[in-house]
């Protein structure tokens, strides 16, 4: 896995992407969620800055609002 690079194959995704990512993620590194950003054509970075890596479950309501504003838009 270490050895993998699927950066140019994101160019080709077409879709709106909403990545979320915790400022103090250990696991995933926020720098790597700013480059998934910028190479998605249309990709949206929301940060969370009181989270780490289960967004989802650190800042639940918020989470939420972010993604149903994502699906609205």
């Amino acid at each position: 896995m270490a050895g993998l690079d699927h950066r140019e194959r994101l160019a080709r995704i077409r879709q709106p992407t909403l990545v979320i990512q915790g400022r103090h993620d250990r696991k995933q590194r926020y720098e790597g969620a700013k480059v998934l950003r910028d190479l998605l054509p249309d990709g949206t970075l929301r940060t969370f800055d009181d989270s780490a890596h289960m967004v989802n479950v650190e800042e639940i309501a918020r989470f939420n609002d972010e993604l149903r504003a994502f699906v609205a838009a």
